[in-house]
């Protein structure tokens, strides 16, 4: 099977990650000369040997967890120029960020991508952020800021084993800085490119054992305004607003407050957003239509050792969403009957209560078993939809009113068990099993097991051997949509099902140069998909047929003393539907470049590349594929010419390449456009 996949790489792609693999180990070997002449620090930013929590739910280094995982840390963070968490995840071997009709952006992981990114688990501090409405954490979360990240723990292939749904594709766990981390106060000023502009105010301090930390951020940006030549609207003979251009504005507010007492700990959260909706969820240019959406949880917990041997960890938490929206579907003189443009106002609730205990018991040296207990209740309401149209019969009504509602209030109940037990056989070898009990109210009952065992074979040589299965429940959009001939809800769907194979082989190359290559196969049951009833409305159904998608990632990570690192790496999927057809808008190949050098104590510059395939067409679509492109983004940091004061220029897509996301066939000319060279500027003092 890998001599099959290696055969198909394409090769231009497979000759430019050749050459680009000498010049990062010719750049990091200068990188080295230049940190013994510039004696600037003795910074690594790549650990094999770094502790992650997020695989097993307990500390455990890179090469003993049963995972595919990827670190983060706050200097690469910093380094690159980020803005948002779809910066650092765009750089991640098996991930691809695109951008939907209505503004929200995607998260694809190994050839899945959705609206509502539902299949990927999003969590801060190990606390799930995903929405019940639609599964995922993408209105919101999309674009959190990252001045307080401390790092971020990606976790790529199934983790409901732990977590129950939504760990299908990935784990994202964002790891806040505590107190400790901060030391102070640190004030952010940002401005760029769209009339962007923000501040952020990051504070932590520690008194003895009491820790207090937080953040203040705000945003504000009237967005790219791309050029839009012709809408769905127009495509079918209605007045349209295009030529012209998407709304993109953004006004957003991200609070939080953290506090921790020796073993308890309280943190909370809040964010608000108000936004356009990019080209319009009808795929039709408006001005009208407004997003304003909110979310704030608070989680209180203890984590405790009660004996030697046992630690126990207690926690309550709630979340909750407010969504309430303005969609203008089509614009003023719709159908001859609309002055106003066809409105629809939905809005909606989400809140969902919890308790999780959970238990660390080393039964022996070398050996630990965890085990957890989770219950919620999730509840929506509020649920109601004001328009100047009946949903069902598109006629207008008297004025902007009540109409028939798009959801409805429900209440979702959900008790889970889970265990895993790790064991350090010898120093080299650790096997890893467990599995997770979920019980809904709404569908019964699923368990997922996972396996895994690592094996340092050689000194410069590990292996991975991993399984694993895991679901999605279905979310309350797929479950309870009503009066929306487009999308109508189906109770009766069951969750969807992944299993997962991977082989991972890690080598250091040398000292400093580490190589991962794996090798993942995705088999998917269940899948929820949007089909035609017999009346020719469109209902969510779950398919009959098994989604099969494998392919290898590739990741060479090199770091010398001094700040100077880089890294390559390369994505070939093979993806194939229920009907073994190539599914569409997927790059086959993916990679990223990353260069960053300390070039003196004042200055330090990261050069970012992304490298995008093809993008295919379904095999009804006539239009040409999508063309690969190549993005290339810098940042520079001026540091060190006041105490605790820098500055930082970066520039995104810096050759101005014209590039776009894929659209659906016959809703908008020329796809989903993308920004040209954009900058920001930021400059930072810690007090």
């Amino acid at each position: 099977m890998l001599q099959l996949i290696i055969m198909k790489f394409n090769k231009h792609f497979f000759q430019l990650l050749i050459f680009t693999s000498i010049y990062l180990y010719s750049q990091v070997c200068m990188a080295e000369e230049l940190a013994l002449v510039n004696n600037v620090g003795e910074e690594y930013y790549y650990f094999l040997e770094e502790e992650v929590v997020t695989p097993t739910k307990t500390p455990k280094t890179i090469s003993k967890t049963p995972a595919i995982v990827t670190v983060i840390s706050k200097q690469q963070i910093k380094d690159m120029g980020a803005q948002t968490i779809r910066d650092v995840l765009e750089t991640i071997p098996g991930i691809g960020i695109t951008i939907m009709r209505h503004g929200k952006f995607e998260t694809e992981v190994r050839g899945i991508k959705t609206v509502n990114s539902e299949k990927v688990l999003f969590m801060i501090d190990g606390h799930r952020i995903n929405i019940p409405i639609t599964g995922g954490a993408a209105f919101l979360f999309d674009d959190i800021i990252v001045a307080n990240i401390e790092k971020i723990e990606i976790v790529r292939g199934p983790g409901s084993a732990l977590y129950g749904t939504g760990a299908f594709l990935a784990i994202i766990n964002i790891i806040t800085q505590k107190a400790e981390d901060i030391g102070g106060v640190r004030i952010e000023v940002r401005g760029g490119s769209f009339d962007t502009w923000g501040t952020n105010v990051l504070f932590g301090k520690s008194i003895g054992e009491l820790g207090i930390s937080g953040h203040i951020d705000f945003l504000d940006t009237n967005g790219a305004e791309l050029a839009v030549e012709e809408d769905y609207a127009g495509l079918i003979g209605q007045p349209s607003e295009a030529p012209g251009e998407t709304n993109d504005c953004l006004k957003k507010k991200d609070l939080s407050l953290n506090i921790n007492y020796k073993d308890i700990y309280w943190h909370n959260r809040y964010v608000e957003k108000n936004r356009g909706d990019y080209i319009g969820v009808a795929s039709s240019l408006g001005d009208k239509s407004e997003i304003d959406l909110k979310q704030w949880f608070s989680v209180l917990g203890i984590k405790h050792t009660v004996l030697p041997e046992l630690d126990i960890k207690l926690e309550g938490y709630i979340n909750q969403m407010e969504l309430d929206i303005l969609w203008e579907l089509f614009p003023p003189g719709f159908l001859g009957v609309y002055s106003n443009g066809l409105l629809g106002k939905p809005q909606t609730k989400n809140q969902t209560l919890g308790v999780e205990i959970q238990l660390d018991y080393e039964l022996f040296k070398q050996n630990m078993l965890t085990l957890g207990w989770n219950l919620e209740r999730i509840k929506q309401f509020d649920t109601k939809h004001t328009a100047n149209f009946d949903p069902n019969t598109m006629m207008p009504l008297v004025s902007f009113q009540n109409a028939p509602n798009w959801n409805k209030n429900v209440t979702r109940r959900v008790w889970a068990l889970y265990a895993q037990d790790s064991w350090n056989i010898t120093d080299d070898i650790s096997l890893t099993a467990g599995g997770r009990y979920d019980h809904y109210s709404d569908f019964g009952d699923t368990f997922n097991p996972r396996g895994g065992l690592t094996w340092q074979i050689i000194q410069p040589v590990g292996l991975k051997l991993l399984y694993g299965s895991a679901f999605r429940a279905a979310n309350f959009e797929q479950l309870y949509n009503i009066n929306n001939p487009a999308q109508l809800g189906n109770p009766d769907l069951n969750p969807e099902k992944i299993t997962t194979y991977e082989v991972e082989l890690d080598y250091q190359i040398i000292s400093q140069l580490m190589l991962r290559l794996n090798y993942f196969n995705n088999q998917i049951k269940n899948l929820i998909v949007v089909e035609p009833l017999p009346t020719g409305e469109l209902r969510f159904e779950n398919n009959d047929g098994t989604t099969k998608i494998d392919g290898l990632e590739m990741e060479l990570q090199g770091q010398i003393k001094g700040g100077h690192y880089g890294y390559i790496n390369y994505t070939y999927l093979n993806p194939k539907d229920e009907d073994g057809h190539r599914i569409p808008d997927v790059a086959l190949h993916r990679g990223n470049l990353g260069l960053n050098l300390s070039l003196c104590k004042y200055l330090n510059s990261h050069t970012k590349v992304l490298i995008m395939g093809k993008r295919y067409r379904a095999d009804q679509d006539t239009r040409d594929e999508l063309d690969a492109h190549v993005i290339v983004s810098e940042s520079l940091i001026l540091k060190n010419l006041l105490d605790n004061f820098e500055i930082q220029a970066t520039v995104f897509n810096l050759f101005d390449e014209d590039y776009q996301d894929p659209a659906p066939a016959n809703t908008i000319k020329g796809d989903y456009p993308r920004a040209g060279i954009n900058f920001l500027f930021e400059a930072r003092y810690l007090f």
